[in-house]
């Protein structure tokens, strides 16, 4: 990622609400940036859809079960 996309992306993110942006005027100036309670009050509902997505493509990307006493087709 670039410095630029990195940039455009933090300040989206505090734009909206999910951090904070704290500068200090050092020599050379310091940015701090840390998340903000919205990130913590989206967690868990996150950590459930990802779980849900993961379990969801599992179960549409695995084989088909073959009845019992038939092989898989030959290569062509």
């Amino acid at each position: 990622m670039s410095r630029r996309m990195l940039s455009v992306s933090l300040r989206n993110l505090e734009r909206n609400g999910l951090i904070t942006r704290t500068v200090y005027p050092d020599s050379p100036p310091r940015v701090e940036y840390a998340t903000t309670a919205l990130v913590e009050d989206i967690c868990a509902p996150l950590e459930a859809l990802a779980a849900w997505a993961r379990q969801a493509y599992d179960n549409r990307h695995r084989p088909l079960a073959r009845p019992p006493g038939t092989t898989a087709p030959a290569p062509q």
